[in-house]
Order: C-alpha cells, then structure tokens, then sequence
C-alpha cells in the first residue's frame, strides 16, 4: 500500500511541476510581447528564447521571436522560426503571412507570393494578404495577378490598393 501511495505522490508531483512549466512558459510568452511592444526587442528575445528552452515546441514562443526577428531586419533567423511554426501548426496564418514579409524583404519574391497564397487559402478575407501578395506579384511583373490581388483587398476594404489600382490597373 505504501508503494501505491509513493507512485501517486509522484505521478502528482510529475503533474504539478508540467502545469508550472507550462505556466511560466506562457508567463515568458506574455513578457517577452509586453517587452515586444515597449520596442525592447533584445529583452523580448531573452523572453522567447528562455520560453523555448522550456517548451521547443511552443508555437506562440516560436512565432513572436520570428516576429522580433523580422523586425530587427533579421530576416532569415525570422523564416526559419516561422518555418518551425509552420511545421507545428500548418494552419497557422500569421506565420505564413510573416513568413511571406520576411521572404519578400529578401527579394524571394515567389517564396513570398506563395507564403501569401497560402495564408489566403486560409483565411481569404484578410486584405493585407492580397495587398502583399500583389506587391511581390509586381515584383516578378506578373500584372494581370497583381490586379486581380489589388481588387481582392479592394472589395475588402483596403482604400490603399483601390489608389493603386487606379494608377496600375487601367
């Protein structure tokens, strides 16, 4: 009976300490964002990076660090978070859509434009996708898609790409 009551003792205390990893992971998460946003970005690093220490597989840790990454004009180091984002969740819409910015910025303008086929495969209403997409469809001079893109995010509301179209699209 006192070995039935030790191997509970323990599977409990198995149990506790995970909920408090997992905790104090999604604690970095919310730390390293808030950090993010004060434009603290070596201090939001340390955040996502001691996140992912703890839990590789954290999406959310995985994605803001790309993010931060972009931001800081590191752009490859950004697509290879986003890519392990991706792996774990392949419906992951930011990621892709961030993934497609940090490609374009890179002037991998066809990596881009599918990264951003594919985040509006997933989610076909959000007219920055199609604003971006046409972007880097100008890019590679493929006009008839970047008009097509452009109209898209126009029917949606982006007063931008309506301006654009006027000039590009005539």
């Amino acid at each position: 009976m006192k070995l039935k009551e030790f191997f509970l003792t323990l599977c409990m205390l198995f149990a506790v300490t995970a909920v408090s990893a997992q905790q104090t992971t999604d604690d970095l998460v919310k730390s390293g964002n808030k950090k993010d946003s004060l434009k603290n970005y070596t201090g939001a690093l340390e955040d996502f990076n001691a996140a992912l220490k703890l839990d590789s597989e954290n999406v959310n840790a995985l994605y803001y660090r790309g993010y931060v990454n972009f931001e800081l004009k590191k752009y490859t180091e950004a697509i290879k978070d986003f890519d392990e984002a991706i792996r774990l969740d392949s419906q992951d819409v930011e990621s892709f859509f961030n993934r497609g910015n940090a490609r374009y910025e890179l002037k991998d303008y066809s990596g881009a434009i599918k990264d951003f086929a594919t985040a509006i495969r997933l989610n076909p209403n959000d007219k920055e996708c199609y604003y971006n997409k046409a972007i880097a469809e100008y890019n590679v001079g493929d006009t008839d898609a970047v008009c097509h893109d452009l109209e898209q995010a126009a029917k949606l509301g982006d007063t931008m790409a309506a301006e654009v179209i006027k000039e590009l699209c005539k």
